[in-house]
């Protein structure tokens, strides 16, 4: 993967993120879609877990998951939080030489994001029915 590649691989889940969750209605913080689903509050909190447990990994650390507390209680707050946790994440895992940090990146950071816009955007049609999903991809346009 060419640097550039890894950057853009790196950079496009933020934007997709920060898309899912900028406006997000604060009474819907808590909700879920079940059960055993998470909420878009935990949602934000356990992605900031993620980025952290990088840096933790980074640095030969065993990561205390489940540690990480958010400091922000609304959607802006979380959201500000969020990016400032994954932007540094994401600096650092562009300054990573080694592969074996950079496969870690993907994984806690990248793969990760992925993983979860998904539940968000459902989240957050379920809070805002007027939202445009489709505007995860406006970065691309």
């Amino acid at each position: 993967m060419t640097d550039a590649t890894f950057r853009a691989t790196m950079e496009s889940p933020g934007h997709k993120l920060r898309a899912a969750f900028e406006g997000f209605p604060d009474a819907g913080l808590d909700a879920q879609l079940s059960p055993q689903s998470m909420t878009p509050r935990q949602i934000a909190e356990h992605l900031c877990d993620c980025y952290l447990a990088f840096e933790d990994a980074l640095q030969g650390k065993k990561h205390d998951w489940g540690a990480y507390t958010a400091k922000g209680s609304t959607s802006e707050e979380l959201l500000q939080e969020m990016m400032s946790l994954r932007g540094a994440a994401v600096e650092k895992a562009l300054a990573a030489t080694e592969v074996k940090h950079k496969l870690e990146a993907l994984e806690y950071i990248s793969l990760h994001d992925e993983y979860h816009i998904g539940q968000l955007c459902l989240l957050r049609l379920e809070a805002d029915p007027e939202w445009k999903f489709d505007s995860i991809y406006a970065h691309l346009m």
